[in-house]
Parts: C-alpha cells; sequence; structure tokens
C-alpha cells in the first residue's frame, strides 16, 4: 500500500536514525530525523531510547538497548549519528 502523503523520512532523506526491531524480520519501527534530535537540546542517544521504549511493549526485567548493527552497544551519554541500529531487550 503506497503512503497517501509523505513521512518525515521523505524529507530528512539521508540524516535519519533507522531503527530496526531485533527480531527474524528485523523491521524498521522507528526513523528519527538527526536534525530534530540535534535541535531539541536532548541530543543523546538515551533520548533516541525513550523514545523508542516508548514505541514497543515493555519486558519485565529486560531493559531496551540500541545497538549498532554490528551488535555494538551504542554510549547513551553519546551525541547519536545518522545511521541505522537495532533495538533489543537486554536479558530476553
Amino acid at each position: 500500500m503506497a503512503d497517501l502523503y509523505n513521512l518525515s523520512s521523505h524529507y530528512w532523506a539521508g540524516n535519519v536514525i533507522s531503527l530496526h526491531a531485533a527480531t527474524a524480520s528485523g523491521h524498521v519501527f522507528a526513523t528519527v530525523p538527526l536534525n530534530f534530535v540535534v535541535g531539541n537540546g536532548v541530543n543523546t542517544w538515551e533520548y533516541i531510547l525513550d523514545l523508542a521504549e516508548m514505541l514497543v511493549e515493555p519486558v519485565t526485567d529486560c531493559p531496551g538497548s540500541i545497538e549498532t548493527v554490528d551488535g555494538d552497544a551504542v554510549h547513551l551519554a553519546a551525541e547519536p549519528c545518522a545511521g541505522d541500529y537495532v533495538f533489543t531487550h537486554r536479558g530476553k
């Protein structure tokens, strides 16, 4: 089904953080424009993690984590950069 309107990713192409679900399908469940993150004054991976956790079902005793596609955890206090990342629940 075609989109009925342009998504934000259309306007921010190439300058976004794409979060993939850590499942067999690996579907993108969130696309966050990097300029939005930088401009809102909370330019950290912790902010991106908070956004991601609002979009997925919580898992008791398994906190959320964002990793590079190579499996390296991002540092939550660091500034995010554009690219593809994987959201997972640690301990699951």
